[in-house]
């Protein structure tokens, strides 16, 4: 599975903004009302929440994000291992309390 193919499950989704769209690699904004929709898609996709929001990360998590910018207390991340390497997904909740940036990546 791949950032790609995950995006494609989200195709009836609001987005907000599209920052970056490729196959590895996807970073949008989406409306924090939508945050249950979107969550359903990544854990049916990645499993349930590797860390949720308000807990603070391992040092593993830490060191498997730090190519999409780390993680942070107060973010969400979603994780599953592959074949080809492992798909990470990152909400970056703004302080408008409105939008949400995802971070969705292949770490190799």
């Amino acid at each position: 599975m791949t950032p790609g193919d995950i995006l494609k499950k989200c195709h009836s989704l609001a987005v907000a903004k599209t920052r970056e769209m490729g196959e590895d690699y996807a970073e949008l904004v989406f409306f924090r009302k939508d945050l249950d929709k979107w969550s359903q898609v990544l854990s049916e996709s990645l499993g349930p929440a590797a860390k949720g929001e308000n807990c603070t990360p391992s040092k593993e998590q830490q060191g498997l994000t730090k190519a999409l910018g780390g993680v942070r207390h107060s973010q969400t991340l979603f994780a599953r291992k592959g074949a080809n390497g492992t798909v990470v997904a990152l909400y970056w909740p703004w302080r408008d309390k409105t939008h949400i940036t995802l971070k969705l990546g292949l770490i190799p």
